[in-house]
């Protein structure tokens, strides 16, 4: 009973803090950047100071300092974060849209028949002298009729190091046995957990954290296949990215998809037919994205059009 009332106020907290400057947020900011005053651009580095600052003091822990001197330099922090975005605001409409705090009804409206995997890379937390204790990962999910759950993936620094190991084992040359063994180890760890949760569930957003940010976890193996092969799954920096996936910040145009794109200056190469599938399944995910047409994957017709795209995808 306690698990289920906590859940909520704990997903709210993610959804605030966590990758607080989105991918929308971030183009109104490189506008206002580039067409606003001294004093907007003076803001704005400000901001990106401090919520750098808030990432370093939440790496670090409380370190030297008690959990009550931690706690007032991380409200401290918070607050002057949140009185930088209040004053940009007010001087941009746009920012202040997609700044709103979600609910987490409206989160889970978006999804669907899908579900919200938020990671979180935080410190164990103990009602004792030594409150916080050693890193861990952490998933809570969000179910489309407003259901939420949560699973622990365990120790970070065990996951850490098989996501390092990962990583260089895919530098290497005809070293798939390595690599397949490290990812079935990270599809056991990272993917089992959430998996067991979802049920029947297939279609993930996914928020990673720490590390795992680095990690492709589509690639990852569960249950001796590719987590592709079973699951689709999406990355994205929060789940207030959903809220936000079809607006269009002013200047932007439509969502482009090109496959097999001609490189034109006689440049030749042998066009891939999984990528035309790749095109289908990303124009699934973003419906309102346009496909181009064969005739028109040039480099002249991307450097003619009237605005850029919001987001283009070239494969």
């Amino acid at each position: 009973e306690q698990r289920v009332a906590y859940l909520p106020l704990l997903l709210e907290t993610i959804l605030a803090s966590k990758a607080r400057v989105t991918e929308e947020e971030r183009v109104v900011l490189d506008v206002l950047t580039e067409r606003g005053t001294t004093e907007d651009r003076t803001l704005i580095q400000e901001l990106e100071d401090t919520i750098k600052h808030v990432g370093v003091v939440d790496q670090r822990g409380p370190g030297i300092h008690s959990p009550a001197e931690y706690r007032n330099e991380r409200q401290e922090l918070e607050l002057k974060e949140s009185e930088l975005m209040a004053q940009l605001s007010v001087r941009s409409a746009e920012f202040r849209a997609l700044t709103d705090e979600p609910s987490l009804k409206e989160v889970a409206q978006t999804l669907e028949t899908r579900v919200l995997v938020e990671i979180v890379h935080t410190r164990q937390f103990r009602p004792t002298p030594v409150p916080f204790g050693h890193w861990l990962y952490a998933a809570v999910v969000l179910f489309p009729d407003g259901h939420i759950d949560m699973a622990e993936l365990g120790p970070a620094k065990p996951i850490d190091d098989l996501i390092a190991a990962y990583r260089q084992a895919q530098e290497v040359i005809d070293n798939r046995a390595q690599a397949d063994a490290l990812a079935e180890k990270l599809g056991d760890l990272v993917l089992g957990p959430i998996a067991r949760i979802v049920g029947s569930s297939t279609e993930w957003w996914v928020a990673p954290d720490g590390e795992l940010r680095q990690l492709p976890l589509n690639a990852l193996r569960l249950n001796s296949r590719y987590a592709v092969e079973s699951y689709h799954i999406w990355s994205i920096g929060s789940g207030r990215d959903l809220l936000t996936m079809d607006s269009r910040p002013v200047g932007l145009g439509d969502d482009l998809i090109i496959a097999n794109p001609d490189y034109g200056n006689g440049a030749r190469f042998t066009a891939l037919s999984e990528t035309e599938e790749e095109s289908e399944a990303i124009g699934e995910v973003l419906p309102k994205a346009r496909i181009v047409d064969p005739a028109n994957r040039t480099k002249p017709f991307l450097l003619n059009l009237k605005a850029p795209p919001r987001i283009l995808h070239l494969s």
